[in-house]
């Protein structure tokens, strides 16, 4: 056996790591379960030092609720200077009680998520490990007493590039909690019943296409209640076929942005936007503006 089964324990608490580590740094240490927490410290790290007052997953959900106050030009003026100004301040809305209850669960599923990459990695592993070609990449190293640290690195790369791997979860899930944020602040403002699309970029893939557009790209989009489509979950686990219109990415590097449509307003073929109809009359009066401060920037929303 090319590996001892004490080398073999070494290499899996390997990929513990990796996961543990990844999850500490966008998510934040409240996410962490016991043995994250544990193989961290074996390996000796220190969760204090690895986590942000305010982590990658969190910076976008509060970056979804502020875009979704915004027109699209306002948004476009906002560096991340002003984005870290207008989270240190405390600058933002408060999170109600529905948000934070989804924010939880949204959470949850993307360490879920990432906790099963990890897994995944963990079976291929133990079950390649003592294949010929596999024992011929590292005969060589061990013989040199390379570190299992070194072996197993190149191993994953060898498989399929873990950092790659770890990379697409990231983009997607901070894209979905993006959403969510948005998703949120459209039943905030507009009322529970708000309907909802997705802007869906030329260059979309088929899927987006499919789900999103009722023919085609620059076509009018899909418009559904925002609930249904938080009701949606996940696409994690459906064959393609069986794939839904839902607040997460759809599919990995999914980038589609919620936006919302209300009462009365009218697909512009023209512009490719939904817009109020000329001299239209609105049943509901106009809220009082807003002034939304992101930084040392101010805008009336």
């Amino acid at each position: 056996m090319i590996f001892e089964q004490q080398q073999i324990e070494k290499l899996l608490e390997i990929i513990d790591l990796h996961s543990s580590l990844f999850i500490t740094s966008q998510m934040g240490e409240d996410v962490l379960s016991s043995f994250d927490k544990y193989i961290l410290n074996k390996f000796g790290f220190d969760v204090k030092n690895i986590v942000q007052k305010y982590p990658p997953y969190f910076q976008n959900f509060i970056f979804g609720r502020l875009t979704s106050w915004l027109n699209d030009n306002q948004a476009s003026r906002i560096v991340y200077n002003d984005f870290k100004k207008h989270l240190e301040a405390g600058q933002y809305f408060p999170l109600t009680n529905q948000e934070q209850n989804l924010y939880s669960i949204a959470k949850k599923r993307s360490y879920s998520h990432i906790k099963n990459l990890g897994s995944k990695m963990k079976e291929t592993l133990t079950t390649n490990i003592s294949e010929e070609d596999v024992r011929r990449e590292l005969s060589e190293a061990i013989s040199k007493r390379t570190s299992i640290q070194n072996i197993i690195s190149e191993w994953g790369n060898k498989t399929g590039n873990w950092q790659r791997d770890y990379g697409r979860i990231a983009e997607t899930e901070m894209n979905s909690i993006f959403n969510l944020g948005r998703a949120t602040q459209f039943k905030e403002r507009h009322g529970e019943d708000v309907r909802v699309y997705k802007s869906t970029f030329e260059g979309a893939c088929r899927h987006c296409i499919r789900l999103h557009l009722t023919g085609g790209i620059g076509s009018k989009p899909i418009v559904k209640p925002v609930d249904e489509i938080i009701a949606n979950g996940t696409n994690i686990g459906r064959k393609v076929a069986d794939w839904k219109f839902t607040i997460d990415s759809e599919h990995p590097f999914c980038r589609c942005i919620l936006k919302y449509v209300l009462p009365g307003m009218e697909w512009n073929e023209e512009k490719k936007m939904f817009l109020y109809p000329e001299k239209y009359e609105r049943k509901i009066p106009r809220r009082s503006k807003v002034i939304i401060t992101v930084g040392d920037k101010k805008f009336e929303a």
